[in-house]
């Protein structure tokens, strides 16, 4: 099988984010690189305001990309080893000699326990929603790129503004 005619193309780890923001906000909410750029245009419009004139006044717009945080092996473990920590001692508490030295859950039992837990949390992970978010990247679109973003909606508004008459 011949390869010609095919090509690769490098797809970026920003083109491949979750979330795309450009204001200061606490939830990340815009899944396109359109709607980032269009809310921060937003926080700029006031009455009357032409699309194009926003955007020739506030470019270029950074916009930063996101991905919820992974849940990786190293937080199960640390989650695991903790439920089993704590395993011991409500064991030692409720059951334990009150003159003895906490040793009713030895370090191999701990450890099991925690080994057993571990794939328990993975799949209680897996069907979580991971609100955090690790930044992946930021770009900066300048004016003629956010204009051909929103070309059809400058057409658009140029349709149905009223043309104006400049008086001699």
């Amino acid at each position: 099988m011949s390869d010609a005619g095919i090509t690769t193309v490098e797809v970026s780890p920003f083109d491949n984010a979750r979330f795309y923001e450009a204001c200061d906000s606490e939830r990340l909410s815009h899944d396109t690189v359109e709607d980032a750029v269009y809310a921060r245009l937003d926080q700029f419009a006031e009455k009357g305001d032409k699309l194009v004139d926003l955007i020739a006044r506030h470019c270029p717009i950074v916009v930063t990309a996101w991905n919820p945080m992974t849940v990786d092996d190293d937080w199960i473990k640390s989650v695991a080893q903790r439920f089993a920590c704590d395993l011991a001692e409500a064991f030692a508490e409720d059951f334990g000699d009150p003159d003895g030295d906490g040793d009713e859950m030895d370090d191999a039992a701990e450890a099991a326990f925690a080994q057993a837990v571990a794939p328990l949390i993975r799949a209680t992970a897996a069907d979580c929603n991971v609100w955090q978010a690790e930044e992946v990247q930021a770009r900066a679109f300048d004016e003629d790129v956010v204009r051909r973003m929103f070309a059809k909606e400058i057409a658009e508004e140029e349709k149905t503004t009223p043309a104006t008459k400049e008086t001699p």
